[in-house]
């Protein structure tokens, strides 16, 4: 008996374990990024553009859904390569 409550003790920890390494929900509705890098030497740059939005949608009293959607693009431009 103590060995299968060994081994549903080490089940559970692995799976609270699991659950808490999860992604967070961001707290943003709307994000909107641009990051340029340009180097004046080489003439090479990188841009990196970015846009998140999220909408809560009410499900019933005190009860929500957050559906949202995320664009990103990263522009290398090399000369000198």
């Amino acid at each position: 008996m103590p060995i299968k409550n060994r081994l549903n003790q080490l089940l559970l920890v692995m799976f609270i374990c699991c659950l808490y390494n999860g992604y967070g929900q961001s707290s943003d509705l709307l994000r909107l990024e641009y990051l340029n890098i340009p180097n004046s030497n080489t003439k090479n740059t990188i841009k990196r553009y970015r846009a998140f939005i999220q909408a809560p949608l009410k499900i019933s009293e005190g009860n929500y859904i957050v559906v949202g959607g995320e664009y990103r693009y990263i522009d290398l431009a090399w000369d000198n390569v």
